[in-house]
């Protein structure tokens, strides 16, 4: 692991959570050093990686050392996870949707962009082939109504 590697945290360690360390970990350039959720169980079968620790939101987004959170929480606690992190100044990766309610997506990227940090949405099932060959038959009208 890289001496300069980026500091993160996520923020929900359900499927997708671990998923999002998994992926992390296996990169040099970020160093994971907080894993957040209010469920203890969520983080009972995680291997809590070397340098990093079981936090609450507020300390994990008050650690200087964190410069992105991923939030991979419920979808109901996105737009409040996302905002608090991106008032500690820190860039955002979140799972999609971002927020339950269209009208909640604004405040957030107005924030993201008063901060100068980055916001935006985990899209990960988009390169499936499963989703590709669903729009391409979307596409083509073989499957729904015009």
């Amino acid at each position: 692991m890289a001496n300069d590697a980026q500091g993160g945290a996520i923020v929900g360690c359900g499927r997708m959570g671990k998923l999002h360390l998994h992926n992390l970990l296996a990169r040099d350039d970020v160093r994971v050093l907080h894993l957040v959720d209010p469920l203890d169980e969520a983080l009972q079968d995680v291997e809590i990686p070397a340098g990093a620790k079981r936090s609450r939101l507020a300390v994990a987004l008050g650690d200087e050392r964190v410069g992105a959170v991923v939030v991979a929480t419920p979808t109901p606690a996105h737009a409040t996870v996302i905002l608090s992190a991106l008032r500690a100044g820190k860039h955002v990766l979140a799972e999609a949707p971002l927020c339950c309610d269209a009208l909640e997506a604004p405040p957030l990227f107005e924030e993201a962009q008063k901060r100068g940090v980055l916001l935006w949405t985990s899209l990960p099932r988009r390169y499936d082939p499963q989703v590709i060959a669903a729009k391409e038959a979307l596409d083509s009208r073989a499957l729904g109504k015009p």
